[in-house]
């Protein structure tokens, strides 16, 4: 159901499988983008990321995923996030 390289599924940018559409990996398993997302609180902020992929894509209001990205719940720039795991 993936693709794989050097032990990773490979992944788009809304962690959805680059093989199969529609299957996505979310929480402390994930490993993407050159990071690995073990801490909660950092893997949580993918889960809005994933939600509003699959609302798009059903064509649903996902307007409520703004609030997400106010309270810091929405991690899509990962430039910018911190590849520290302390687990």
């Amino acid at each position: 159901m993936f693709d794989w390289e050097d032990g990773k599924s490979q992944l788009n940018s809304y962690d959805e499988s680059t093989k199969t559409p529609g299957l996505y990996v979310t929480g402390p398993m994930l490993q993407s983008h050159n990071m690995i997302f073990c801490f909660i609180y950092k893997f949580q902020q993918r889960f809005a990321v994933v939600a509003n992929n699959i609302g798009i894509k059903l064509s649903k209001d996902v307007s409520v995923i703004e609030q997400y990205k106010k309270e810091g719940m929405y991690l899509d720039n990962l430039e910018n996030a911190k590849d520290e795991c302390a687990c």
